[in-house]
């Protein structure tokens, strides 16, 4: 059975939320950017010596290293992958700082729907923060 949540649980949960979400996004992003840099500098060395790499910006074909030659391309597949998992780190952290959608329940019907201007109930309860209610076992 849905209950609403009394003024003091409520005024916790936002404190725990306030202080809990910001690291939770930001160790997040920081896993996904350290994910790609990981997966970066070990595709890279991969994908150089079976596709090859790219000489230039012309037109000029790929040439496939061979493992020898790989220590003088070491600096420039970690360059790589750091820019990647920097930009990952960035792009992943503006997504789920902004990737909020609030869902809402009936305070009357229990009823939910997602944010919009509407906050009125057909029953003629009205929409309120689905945060705002628990769950209790009957």
């Amino acid at each position: 059975m849905w209950v609403k949540n009394t003024e003091i649980e409520t005024i916790e949960e936002e404190r725990l939320k306030k202080i809990s979400e910001p690291k939770s996004r930001f160790r997040k992003s920081l896993n996904l950017g350290g994910f790609a840099f990981m997966i970066i500098t070990i595709l890279s060395p991969i994908v150089s010596v079976t596709i090859g790499v790219p000489r230039g910006f012309d037109y000029t074909p790929r040439v496939v290293l061979r493992i020898d030659e790989l220590p003088e391309y070491l600096p420039g597949f970690l360059r790589l992958a750091t820019i990647m998992g920097i930009v990952i780190f960035l792009i992943s952290y503006l997504i789920l700082l902004k990737s909020k959608t609030t869902t809402l329940m009936c305070d009357k019907c229990h009823a939910t729907k997602n944010l919009d201007k509407n906050s009125q109930c057909a029953c003629g309860g009205s929409f309120i923060n689905i945060g705002n209610f628990k769950w209790i076992n009957d």
